[in-house]
């Protein structure tokens, strides 16, 4: 049984206090900084146990409604492939062009903006590596997925989803972070 102490803080707000209101207390600091002290907490819970975390129920005939579906593994090698692809195509060792099958118009429009034209000699960066892929399927026929790709020192995170349209995936929505 373990004791866990929970707090909650109002979030800081840098914006500053309406003209008219009164200073909280005579050392109240200028509403227009942040304050580096944190405040005294608004709710407390000591000595709370919590319960261990339990998997999701499942039902006789499969999961249950707002379970989250295992990815088939068809779809792991997809999203782990295409995110890969599309690192390399961001980064410039890849066309534009090698992603148009699998992505919607919006998304292909946003990397034919962002991607890096491919260079006529290697660049000495090295390519990027893909760390790791995650897939959650929330709903039959929609797959999101996040990833984090590594290039050099540098690691970001990829987020992209992915729906089932004539039986092939689709990439209609990708962020990177």
């Amino acid at each position: 049984m373990s004791v866990t102490a929970i707090a909650v803080y109002r979030a800081p707000s840098s914006e500053p206090e309406p003209i008219g209101v009164a200073a909280r207390s005579s050392t109240a600091v200028d509403g227009r900084h942040l304050s580096l002290v944190q405040p005294t907490a608004q709710l407390s819970f000591e000595g709370l146990d919590l319960p261990p975390r339990r998997r999701a129920p499942e039902a006789e005939d499969g999961p249950v409604s707002g379970a989250v579906a295992t990815a088939p593994p068809e779809m792991i090698g997809f999203a782990r492939n295409y995110c890969r692809i599309a690192a390399e195509v961001l980064t410039g060792f890849r066309p534009v062009e090698q992603l148009r099958r699998y992505t919607a118009l919006g998304v292909m429009e946003w990397f034919r903006q962002y991607a890096i034209p491919i260079a006529r000699h290697r660049p000495v960066a090295p390519a990027p590596a893909l760390r790791t892929v995650s897939v959650c399927v929330p709903v039959e026929g929609v797959a999101e997925v996040c990833a984090v790709i590594q290039r050099g020192p540098r690691a970001r995170a990829m987020t992209a989803r992915f729906v089932d349209l004539d039986g092939g995936w689709k990439c209609v929505h990708l962020q990177v972070i």
